[in-house]
């Protein structure tokens, strides 16, 4: 990195060592920008670090994905349902009308 070149940012699953066992992980997206350093007296390059704890934000956005898989998954069914029992249903009433008149 040298100044002038945009940020780079990254996510970064940190595994902490108490969690190995369980398979817990928070995620963390983390910032890299490059400025001058304000505490040398050259031009010397700087990086700041931005991080910030996405695990909730994560978690959402996984859970949302599922909850909108099972919503497709069961309009399907109901469309497939719906289908299954009309189209017996048109049979019995046209047979009923024929009967009748």
């Amino acid at each position: 990195l040298k100044v002038g070149d945009p940020e780079v940012t990254c996510l970064v699953r940190k595994r902490h060592p108490d969690e190995a066992d369980r398979g817990e992980s928070s995620w963390h997206k983390m910032v890299f920008i490059p400025i001058f350093n304000p505490l040398s007296d050259s031009a010397s390059l700087a990086i700041l670090v931005n991080e910030f704890d996405i695990t909730i934000e994560t978690r959402v956005r996984a859970d949302l994905t599922l909850a909108v898989q099972a919503q497709k998954h069961l309009k399907d069914f109901v469309a497939n349902i719906s289908h299954e029992l009309q189209t017996p249903l048109n049979g019995i009433l046209g047979l009923t009308d024929t009967l009748l008149a």
